[in-house]
């Protein structure tokens, strides 16, 4: 349950995957870590566990929208996009606003 009535989700994050490379000693991408604090900063200011969904690497550049991910959308209180090259280039991305 979403801190917003009738949603299952607070935040949707969009992105490109290729935004969450790993680089040099990193252990996670950048995208990753913005969804880690993200969510601890949402929660704090709710007081209360905030839920924050991203796809985690399954779905790639060229991969359709599938009924689960428009649902997913459906139900989220807001849509944050990480706006890159790759996100810009990424017709399913754009695809993901249309949608929400």
């Amino acid at each position: 349950m979403s801190f917003l009535e009738g949603f299952d989700d607070d935040v949707f994050l969009s992105y490109a995957s290729i935004d969450d490379s790993v680089i040099a000693a990193a252990t996670t991408g950048w995208v990753s870590q913005l969804h880690r604090d993200l969510e601890k900063r949402v929660s704090e200011v709710l007081g209360h566990a905030s839920k924050i969904w991203r796809d985690e690497g399954d779905l790639k550049g060229n991969d359709q929208l599938t009924p689960t991910l428009v649902s997913v959308l459906e139900k989220s209180g807001a849509l944050l996009s990480v706006v890159s090259p790759g996100f810009v280039a990424s017709k399913w991305c754009r695809k993901e606003v249309e949608t929400f």
